[in-house]
């Protein structure tokens, strides 16, 4: 349950060249929230334990298909260390978060052919706060404190330095009236995400928020487990046996921001078309994260006693901890191409070159392959979309002389779409590294767009070869980049034809007939499971449906039959304008 409190307020002055603009808010925010993420417990049977394991010499399925020893795991109940977790104990908190903000503000005509913007804005959003002081973190002198004990007071020490200049301006050189240059700067902060902090269920079976820590106790088994009827597999849950996952906010902790800056030059080609090139950039700096500060040393025994914080704090597993150390960046060159009404014919046509790369891009329930090595995970961002163009065209048909009512007011359009394909990455899904995080990437072996396997029509498509992957030696790190391949790419034509029809001098009546995907294109979904979970999704190296994709674009983003990707589809409408 969220109730919020806003209140702001803006204020304008006007005096001769300038437009001075001051304001402020303040934001409240109480939430009542009861999170149970892991209350029922979560197994993950991943093929590596039974009889059959694919790499026991004993696996006799023959079939080539390793996707069957996760389910012969599954039936005979075998779970490999680190794959089993539980969560026993009262979720329910209530957070309180205050924030702030003020601003000031110039739009300034400094001269008859140039303005010029300029402020400052200031942020503060406070740390999460409960009035019952049942909230927690792990401090490595501390260990678990929890707010209020210690004159520990808030989870992460207040920020009140979110400054964020803004500069923006707009020339037309003398003796170019048809050339108009445009450029900016801004910072902008980031306020943290409750949920990120509350619900953020990672695979190395750490607790998931601050209001997860003991004695909300979260248990995983710390050596292969096999269930058994009548046998508790976690002991009791009122008081399960220790190790047992942690969570942390860095006493270092900042709030992120991101630098901002864009330049763009418009230049009109004739009295009814303009062309735009520009560039946009961005710099983000102090980006949120989740790392293990007590992952297991990769090379050592995966075992508790292996992890850095076990001789002061023998009782805690993994730690997950929020710190604001990732980075991202993104460059774009855009191309704009804009026509007004030239020979009854409008069109907008854009074009964009973009490459966005970061530490981390989806951040919640996930923890990078190697918590010690952010910048091992450097790579291509999630939504990293490389190339887009998107154009409008519309064409309005003369009237005729005779036959007006009949033969008048039609118009024909068409919008065209096409995006390149986002990035992915092919997981091991299987705690290869020994590390218990759950986390590692697949090793690449060959090319995975060669001798790419038949596809099966009206079932599944191959999209890349699933043995350019395998498994990494026990113990070590793949040779696979985070988001190292990129997924297809979608193109969309769709195609109208607009009737209008003229009632009374006020109302006007419009019949539309829509072709969406009037060529049919098939637009497949990324190959994954989706974004997040590198275990159990179809991305796993285990996984029989590695380098297939079974889903259209449509019916991944859960609109089967409509938008991007859908099969062509065929609409009429009819509008009444007044």
């Amino acid at each position: 349950i969220d109730t919020p409190a806003h209140i702001h307020e803006t204020l304008t002055y006007t005096t001769g060249t300038h437009q001075f603009r001051f304001g402020g808010e303040y934001r409240r925010s109480q939430l009542d929230v009861f999170y149970e993420s892991n209350a029922r417990g979560v197994f993950v049977f991943d093929g590596s334990q039974g009889p059959l394991a694919a790499t026991n010499p004993s696996d006799t399925w023959g079939t080539g298909n390793p996707s069957l020893d996760s389910l012969a795991d599954f039936l005979a109940g075998y779970v490999a260390t680190n794959n089993a977790h539980i969560t026993s104990g009262n979720l329910q908190r209530l957070y309180q978060v205050n924030g702030l903000n003020a601003f000031f503000q110039d739009t300034w005509k400094a001269t008859p052919n140039l303005t010029i913007n300029y402020g400052l804005n200031w942020t503060f959003q406070s740390p999460i706060n409960s009035p019952k002081n049942d909230i927690s973190t792990f401090i490595p002198d501390e260990g678990i404190v929890y707010q209020g004990q210690y004159g520990f007071q808030t989870l992460w020490p207040e920020d009140y330095h979110d400054f964020g200049p803004r500069f923006g301006f707009a020339w037309q050189p003398k003796g170019a009236s048809k050339l108009v240059i445009r450029g900016g700067y801004g910072t902008f902060s980031q306020v943290p995400n409750v949920n990120y902090l509350g619900d953020n269920s990672t695979p190395n079976g750490a607790a998931t928020g601050i209001n997860d820590n003991p004695p909300v106790y979260n248990v995983s088994n710390q050596s292969p487990l096999h269930i058994q009827y009548g046998v508790p597999v976690f002991g009791s849950l009122a008081a399960p046996p220790p190790p047992y996952g942690a969570f942390s906010v860095s006493q270092q902790f900042e709030s992120a921001y991101t630098q901002n800056t864009n330049l763009n030059v418009q230049y009109q080609l004739n009295p009814s078309t303009v062309l735009e090139v520009g560039y946009t950039g961005s710099l983000s700096r102090h980006l949120p994260v989740t790392l293990d500060i007590n992952q297991i040393p990769i090379g050592s025994p995966e075992v508790n006693s292996s992890r850095p914080y076990a001789t002061a704090f023998p009782n805690l597993a993994a730690i997950d901890q929020i710190e604001s150390v990732a980075n991202g960046y993104y460059n774009g060159a855009i191309v704009s191409l804009r026509t007004a009404n030239w020979h009854r014919f409008s069109m907008k046509l854009n074009y964009t070159y973009g490459h966005s790369f970061d530490d981390a891009s989806f951040t919640r329930n996930l923890v990078p392959q190697n918590s010690y090595c952010l910048r091992c995970d450097y790579g291509n961002s999630d939504y990293d979309v490389r190339n887009s163009f998107v154009t409008f065209v519309t064409y309005s048909l003369p009237d005729p002389a005779h036959w007006k009512p009949l033969l008048g007011g039609w118009q024909l359009n068409s919008l065209l779409t096409f995006y390149s394909g986002q990035p992915f990455t092919v997981f091991s899904g299987q705690d290869t590294s020994g590390t218990g995080e759950n986390s590692d990437r697949a090793e690449v072996v060959g090319n995975p767009f060669q001798n790419v396997p038949a596809s099966v029509p009206g079932s599944y498509a191959y999209y890349f070869n699933p043995n350019a992957f395998a498994l990494p030696a026990a113990g070590t790190y793949s040779n696979q980049s985070r988001n190292e391949f990129y997924g297809p790419g979608t193109k969309q034509i769709d195609f109208s034809v607009f009737k209008n029809f003229s009632i009374t001098e006020r109302l006007r009546a419009q019949f539309r007939a829509e072709i969406f995907n009037i060529c049919n294109f098939r637009d497949l979904a990324p190959p994954y499971g989706g974004l997040g979970a590198p275990v159990g999704a179809s991305n796993v190296v285990s996984s029989s449906g590695l380098g297939q994709i079974t889903q259209t674009l449509d019916v991944w983003n859960g609109a089967p039959g409509t938008g991007t990707g859908a099969p062509r589809n065929i609409q009429f409408a009819l509008k009444l304008l007044f």
